[in-house]
């Protein structure tokens, strides 16, 4: 005869079901009872590790019950982990591999359960220690940011969009040497994609939409590969947001897609090609979303998708045609171009032309330049110049003068900048090089740092000291 069901056995029925439906429901894999804490890591910030040097970090897990055993994976090779049997565990070796290395933990406890891949934002950055910002010759900001430094290139980012730095699409803070030291490079330039002068040739890498790094592949690049040949005579690049440029030998070289990006107004050319004819005098270029800039027999000549008052044409359009901005044989040496203004170093002092919403132009007022203004005074010293969104910047004996609106930019007294006429940010003698600007994102703030000190907090704005 069947056995009665026992009021004791209907009760453990039913805590058998709700230990089911807890664990149903239990957050990052836990399977076990319900009244157990979920394991969490009371250390996850890791301290920095050194390539090739002895590295040391104990972390700590709490939970209830405790752990009765921990796995990490996704330690970089020479680094192991040793767990004690509670919840100490300790990271330790000699990292062989540099980088950021995002962690993963299995986690047991005494009444069976399991947390597993569980990362608590857990993140062990190994640098690189030959990754120095000492000696770096040039900067560029943009999506991310790079610096020639001993001849090669370092790059890091602090956006979710940018893919400069060995394909990464997450925030990164953490240095990577892309091109190696002694490789002879002298310029380099960025946005979502960069591009560096090597041994007078052009290497790109990152994003690669429309052809931006003239290469015949039409995917992103993780490694720099040439668009132009070392030895080919370059000698300057500039990126937009799809195209890229580069002076050869006095001639003008352009490659991507975006309307009006090239000279010729040709679309989709995957591979260098002449924007501005060799033999023209081409020294320098400037890029920015859909536009270029550059500098011609000591003037400056434009062309692209240009906004109202843009490129000295009152025309919102694309424009097919270089148009003569600066007219020729008037000592400019340099220029530089943000999305609605631009900007020119000629004979010690700075021209610009452009919108002028919030005095990017420096001339004290917020009128529409369809035809440059002085900013600062020709013989004045300036020695490099930069623009963003809505400001533009020069460096003056070793200074920092900056103009416009930029509530990251601070000036000596704490406030943000906001000024239509040139203010001090860096007293002369700081030692300031050379300042650099993202020119594609104008809502966000640039911060001002240097960068021998703070590769972390960079942003938009980066100078060399």
């Amino acid at each position: 005869m069947k056995k009665p069901y026992s009021v004791g056995s209907f009760i453990k029925s039913i805590s058998r079901s709700l230990i089911f439906a807890a664990t149903a429901l239990a957050p990052i894999g836990l399977v076990g009872l319900a009244s157990a804490a979920a394991p969490t890591l009371l250390t996850p910030k890791l301290v920095h590790a050194q390539l090739n040097s002895p590295y040391s970090q104990a972390l700590l897990v709490g939970g209830s019950p405790p752990p009765t055993d921990i796995e990490i994976s996704g330690l970089p090779a020479g680094l192991r982990y040793q767990h004690n049997g509670s919840g100490a565990v300790n990271i330790a070796g000699t990292p062989l591999n540099a980088g950021r290395f995002d962690l993963a933990f299995t986690i047991s406890t005494a009444n069976g359960a399991v947390a597993k891949g569980a990362s608590f934002g857990a993140v062990l950055t190994v640098r690189d220690a030959d990754l120095s910002a000492s000696g770096a010759t040039s900067v560029a900001v943009g999506a991310g940011s790079c610096a020639v430094v001993a001849g090669g290139v370092q790059c890091w980012t602090a956006s979710p969009h940018a893919k400069v730095i060995d394909g990464a699409t997450s925030p990164r803070a953490d240095v990577v040497r892309v091109i190696a030291a002694g490789s002879n490079a002298t310029a380099v330039s960025t946005s979502g994609h960069a591009c560096a002068v090597v041994a007078g040739g052009v290497q790109c890498w990152g994003a690669n939409e429309k052809g931006r790094l003239g290469v015949v592949e039409n995917a992103p690049l993780n490694t720099p590969k040439a668009a132009i040949a070392a030895g080919s005579g370059a000698s300057a690049v500039a990126v937009g947001f799809e195209h890229s440029c580069a002076v050869v030998n006095s001639e003008l070289q352009c490659w991507g897609d975006y309307p009006g990006s090239l000279t010729r107004f040709s679309s989709n050319a995957y591979r260098p090609s002449a924007a501005i004819a060799a033999g023209s005098g081409v020294s320098a270029v400037a890029a920015s979303y859909g536009s270029t800039c550059a500098v011609v027999q000591g003037g400056v000549k434009c062309w692209g998708y240009i906004k109202q008052a843009m490129l000295n044409d009152a025309v919102n359009s694309a424009t097919p045609a270089a148009l003569q901005v600066i007219a020729a044989n008037q000592g400019v040496t340099a220029v530089a171009l943000a999305n609605a203004h631009g900007c020119a170093l000629s004979h010690g002092g700075v021209m610009c032309w452009g919108l002028n919403t919030n005095g990017q132009l420096g001339d004290g007022s917020k009128a529409v330049r369809l035809a440059p203004v002085w900013a600062i005074a020709a013989g004045s010293g300036v020695t490099a110049i930069a623009t963003g969104g809505d400001f533009s910047c020069a460096v003056m004996a070793g200074g920092l003068t900056c103009w416009g609106k930029n509530s990251g930019v601070k000036l000596p007294s704490g406030q943000a900048l906001e000024s239509a006429v040139p203010t001090k940010v860096l007293d002369a003698g700081s030692g300031v090089l050379q300042v650099a600007m993202n020119t594609l994102m104008r809502a966000v703030p640039g911060r001002l740092t240097t960068v021998l000190k703070v590769w972390s907090k960079r942003w938009r704005t980066s100078l060399v000291k």
